[in-house]
């Protein structure tokens, strides 16, 4: 089982958290943040971080249960994209999911689109989800 944290080489803590990409007829689905939270009012494709002694798809499946009210088939990934944050590192990991049961709600979001690949630079991004949009605009799966 992968661990929700790690270290680098230099002792730093390595925070793997999930991201997943939803398509349904040619859209993706994408989240807008709340508010009162961290980038509250920016728009991501929804996931979250991982908790110790899960896999990465089983912290997809929960995360997307807990903020959209939806499961998930997990499929291959997409895509890995590490970010420095200050003492911390990060690394967001893609998943193409497809919808199981259950249709997106705004259960843990402020609200959900379902977008163009195209169209998602009209959507302010978290900076680490527009690593993911570019790779979909270009048209790579």
């Amino acid at each position: 089982m992968a661990s929700s944290t790690g270290t680098t080489g230099t002792g730093s803590p390595v925070i793997n958290v999930t991201a997943g990409v939803i398509e349904r007829d040619g859209r993706v689905l994408i989240a807008r943040r709340r508010p009162d939270s961290a980038w509250g009012g920016k728009w991501e494709f929804p996931g979250g971080k991982q908790e110790p002694g899960e896999t990465l798809p089983q912290c997809l499946r929960r995360e997307l249960l807990e903020e959209l009210g939806v499961q998930v088939q997990v499929g291959r990934r997409l895509m890995s994209v590490p970010l420095d944050r200050g003492p911390d590192r990060l690394v967001l990991h893609a998943f193409w999911c497809r919808l199981a049961e259950g249709r997106p709600r705004t259960i843990g979001v402020d609200q959900v689109a379902w977008v163009r690949p195209a169209d998602l630079t009209a959507y302010d991004l978290i900076e680490a989800d527009r690593a993911i949009a570019r790779r979909l605009m270009d048209g790579e799966e």
